[in-house]
């Protein structure tokens, strides 16, 4: 699982105990009773540009010890929305392979344009772009796909 925008050095030299006290904040007693065992969490890999304040913090990466506990912590995120840490809005995903994470970025430059465009979309698992024009959702299997219709719909809604 990762936990994005959580900022750079809250978690300490403890991340591990850190995640564990995070998702009791978050998501209560009532649901967490003990510290769910994490077997490792670690800030990802990949490097910063800089030290510039303005850079976006690396994520988290999470794996528990039991998959019933990921599970938990992603529906509890959903259902509760907004996650707050430190003023900055945190939020919670399943960690994708590497095969399905470069399908699901193949989606991203359609993304920027439905979002310039003000069309509501959701990116489903594993890459399934579902577009919402007017009531009528329609589902994409590719960024071809996708990128057709695109097009098509810039033409219709075009000044001649």
């Amino acid at each position: 699982m990762r936990i994005i925008k959580v900022p750079e050095k809250a978690e300490g030299q403890d991340t591990i105990g850190f995640v564990q006290k995070l998702l009791i904040h978050l998501f209560g007693q009532e649901n967490f009773p003990t510290a769910p065992p994490i077997e490792i969490a670690h800030r990802s890999p990949t490097q910063r540009r800089g030290d510039r304040s303005s850079a976006h913090p690396r994520p988290l990466v999470v794996k528990f010890l039991r998959l019933q506990d990921k599970i938990k912590t992603l529906r509890l995120a959903r259902q509760k929305g907004t996650l707050m840490l430190e003023n900055t809005r945190i939020h919670f995903f399943p960690d994708f392979s590497a095969e399905v994470l470069n399908q699901r970025r193949a989606f991203d430059p359609i993304k920027k344009k439905l979002q310039e465009m003000n069309v509501q979309y959701a990116l489903l698992y594993p890459a399934v772009l579902r577009v919402n024009i007017g009531d009528v959702p329609r589902m994409f299997h590719s960024h071809g796909e996708a990128e057709n219709f695109l097009k098509e719909v810039m033409q219709q809604h075009s000044p001649m």
